[in-house]
């Protein structure tokens, strides 16, 4: 009697297993995104090439939207204009002219333009949300934290929640060490590299 108990607890351990295995329906982290790169490449989808501004980028990204689940986004990204030094700085003064920040006196402002266009979408009536946090800096071949420190840009912000035919066109602002080669500013970019890759100077 011991002997198939012991048999019956066994089977129902092995098929509570069985059952367990990956679940295919699971879905990632609420900020994971991916960007799906072309099978051979193309200008603005890695670090070695990327996109210049005025160059228009297409692309398709996998997004965990939270209470949409996974939506992949069709877009089109565009790094439309840079301002550095003076002329960023009396741009966010034009802006904000009560709100500007004082910043150390090593580093100076840049500001980069970016439009944003949503062309289609996996779900229908599915949105999307772009901001300042959609992107990261990079220089020299690494992120730098205080180029990523969040500060106030000028006016429109980059920010926007759209649906498939809208745009998101608008400024954010970093700063970056006076002397400093030109950034490469990133969007979407993931764990594994991939993201859209853009230079400003």
């Amino acid at each position: 009697m011991k002997r198939l108990l012991l048999i019956g607890l066994l089977m129902a351990v092995l098929l509570t297993a069985g059952c367990a295995g990956k679940n295919e329906n699971a879905q990632p982290g609420a900020s994971q995104t991916a960007i799906q790169a072309p099978l051979l490449g193309g200008t603005g989808f890695s670090m070695a090439d990327p996109a210049p501004a005025n160059y228009t980028v297409t692309f398709t990204e996998n997004v965990n939207d939270s209470g949409q689940g996974i939506v992949a986004y069709s877009g089109r990204l565009t790094l439309e204009e840079v301002l550095r030094g003076t002329a960023a700085y009396n741009k966010i003064k034009q802006s904000y002219p009560f709100n500007l920040i004082n910043i150390q006196p090593d580093r100076e402002f840049m500001l980069v333009r970016f439009r944003y266009e949503l062309a289609d979408t996996s779900i229908p009536g599915a949105s999307r949300l772009v901001n300042r946090g959609s992107f990261a800096i990079y220089r020299d071949g690494r992120l730098d934290a205080d180029d990523n420190t969040y500060i106030i840009g000028a006016t429109p912000d980059f920010y926007g929640k759209v649906q498939k035919d809208g745009i998101v066109d608008g400024w954010f602002a970093f700063t970056v060490p006076r002397n400093a080669s030109w950034p490469l500013v990133v969007y979407g970019k993931d764990s594994a590299g991939s993201g859209i890759w853009f230079k400003t100077g």
